[in-house]
């Protein structure tokens, strides 16, 4: 129930994640029942109007491609998709991120390892060590798009001829 002292904050803060874009058609048979959300939600991700039919013909008795068509107006389902396709986007950006975080840990807990090592006592395993913060750290630059700087990086990190000898 609307209550227009609070400007109707009460039901719109009772509304589902649905809808906020919803606007229910007391003759639409489909805002009418009780599967409205799980209907919108195929909608939501581009699924055919025949599946929809199918899952809910025993449910909804006489819905078409025409009632689904029509109940289109009463939800914004391109605005619900556009707001699910960022989301996406930002669980991915929280991958990439979460990569990059897992090599700049793997970078330095190679460079700590690396410092441990004598590479006149051990020279074998102070090259084969480099190797791992080496990929660590050009595959880094790779994500982020530094192409230019990675080898100036490098050389500083490790010297000349230890890129040279790694990229041979």
């Amino acid at each position: 129930m609307r209550d227009e002292r609070d400007g109707g904050n009460a039901e719109r803060d009772n509304r589902d994640e649905f809808d906020v874009e919803f606007h229910p058609n007391p003759r639409c048979k489909i805002c009418r029942s009780p599967y409205v959300h799980e209907i919108n939600q195929m909608l939501i991700e581009g699924r055919p109007y025949s599946e929809i039919i199918a899952k809910f013909k025993d449910k909804i008795p006489g819905l078409s491609k025409q009632n689904i068509s029509r109940h289109k107006n009463h939800f914004n389902f391109v605005k619900k998709g556009i707001e699910k396709y960022y989301e996406q986007l930002e669980e991915g950006a929280e991958k990439v991120v979460d990569s990059i975080k897992a090599l700049d840990e793997t970078i330095e807990r190679s460079l700590r390892f690396l410092r441990t090592i004598d590479p006149t006592q051990k020279p074998r395993a102070w090259e084969v060590t480099t190797r791992s913060p080496l990929g660590a750290i050009k595959l880094k630059h790779q994500i982020m798009g530094d192409y230019d700087e990675t080898e100036d990086l490098l050389k500083e990190i490790f010297g000349q001829n230890d890129i040279e000898e790694v990229e041979d």
